[in-house]
């Protein structure tokens, strides 16, 4: 396996995180669980709480030799086996500064002397990093996807380099830097809201305004399908492009959630139309169907509004996307002076849906979506929101324009 052939790693026992308990039955996926989030932040927590001396060997580990230039050592290994049982409290050190190292024989302090005028600050990054790293191996070792397991390997080796030269991880440029994509998914789409919807009363728009939020959150926790699992729906340059937004997705989206030394970005603020007609029509099908098998555990009110409102407008939404001419995906996007609207609506954008509710994201059983305790991500705005009867009244936008005792109505929601 790729990843095994740093021989810093995969030589070091005591620093395969494969091997510890705890561990041996996660899957990358399982990273990125609230539960595992909260743990790898509580790691880190735990190396930022060693003493000096602790913290110095630590990195020793992942640490090039400085005993002379033609060492080409990348790392101290230690010579002497882990006690057994293992020792309960891993914040006091383990070896001593002349300890030799196992693999080029020079001491553990040839391995720290450029860390040794470090501030403490410095020293918390770069073992942050370390955690990072050890997850990102366990990563490495547990994929079975060939892209993906790629790019992890990849990051894997990032992160590694980084702490060798004490320096911030940056993805090659190769790949492009964020936004990839103008106007980004998040534009577009408060461009649709005020295309659509713009001209509704303030109750009638807070609906269709937080259906946007809820979509743009769903997608920015969404799991996108492998570059293998694509090409059983698509071909030819249809694949090469979205192998391309798969791996950024992975390196700037996905991967940073659970190792926050690489910098992170929301899928629908960096991705435009390219990324989303690729994921659309799955998203929504299986959006649509995890909402139905989990329609009993939501309020009646919610549960009207996602399942009857939120298909009709993710119906809408789809011939924006799809559709080779509409407007929202313009630069310079306007709405129609025909429309009167609200200033403050057209200058707010969409808040970020995770903003406004205290819900924590988790992957879902289909492991394409996130999901969260006690569907707080069906906490839309109810301040003021229609009542039930005055959500069956709303009407499609633009119907009988040109009835005036039809247009005197209330519109009603696109069925």
């Amino acid at each position: 396996m790729a990843a095994t052939s740093d021989s810093n790693t995969s030589n070091n026992t005591t620093s395969d995180p494969s091997k510890r308990p705890g561990n041996s039955h996660m899957t990358p996926s399982d990273f990125s669980r609230p539960v595992n989030l909260q743990r790898i932040a509580q790691k880190k927590e735990q190396v930022k709480s060693f003493t000096r001396r602790k913290k110095l060997e630590k990195l020793g580990v992942y640490s090039s030799c400085k005993a002379e230039e033609s060492c080409k050592c990348n790392g101290w290994k230690n010579p002497n086996p882990p006690p057994t049982p293992p020792r309960l409290d891993l914040s006091q050190p383990l070896a001593s500064l002349t300890d030799p190292c196992r693999s080029c024989n020079h001491p553990l302090g040839s391995h720290i002397s450029h860390l040794q005028s470090l501030e403490e600050d410095e020293l918390d990054r770069l073992l942050c990093m370390v955690v990072d790293v050890e997850n990102l191996f366990m990563c490495v070792h547990k994929e079975e996807d060939p892209d993906t397991k790629q790019v992890y390997f990849y990051l894997f080796k990032l992160l590694r380099k980084c702490i060798l030269q004490m320096s911030r991880p940056k993805v090659e440029s190769s790949l492009g830097t964020p936004p990839f994509e103008k106007p980004s998914i998040a534009k577009a789409v408060l461009n649709f809201v005020l295309h659509k919807f713009g001209h509704l009363p303030q109750r009638e728009w807070q609906i269709m305004h937080d259906l946007a939020k809820m979509f743009l959150h769903c997608l920015n926790h969404w799991k996108l399908e492998t570059v293998s699992m694509k090409k059983q729906q698509s071909q030819g340059e249809h694949i090469a492009a979205y192998k391309i937004n798969y791996t950024r997705w992975l390196c700037y989206c996905h991967v940073p959630v659970f190792c926050d030394s690489l910098p992170k970005h929301d899928t629908t603020t960096v991705f435009g139309r390219t990324l989303l007609r690729s994921v659309f029509s799955v998203m929504r099908r299986q959006l649509l169907d995890k909402f139905r098998a989990e329609k009993d555990k939501m309020p009646a009110d919610k549960r009207t509004i996602v399942l009857t409102h939120f298909p009709r407008f993710l119906s809408m939404l789809e011939e924006e996307v799809y559709g080779e001419n509409s407007p929202i995906w313009d630069d310079d996007f306007a709405v129609p002076q025909s429309i009167s609207i609200n200033s403050s609506r057209s200058l707010s954008p969409l808040v970020s849906f995770t903003s406004l509710t205290d819900s924590s994201t988790s992957t879902s059983g289909l492991g394409t979506t996130s999901s969260t305790t006690s569907s707080p991500i069906l906490n839309l705005s109810t301040s003021s929101s229609p009542t039930i009867e005055e959500l069956s009244g709303i009407k499609r936008p633009h119907e009988d324009d040109d009835d005036a005792e039809t247009s005197a109505k209330k519109p009603k929601l696109a069925g």
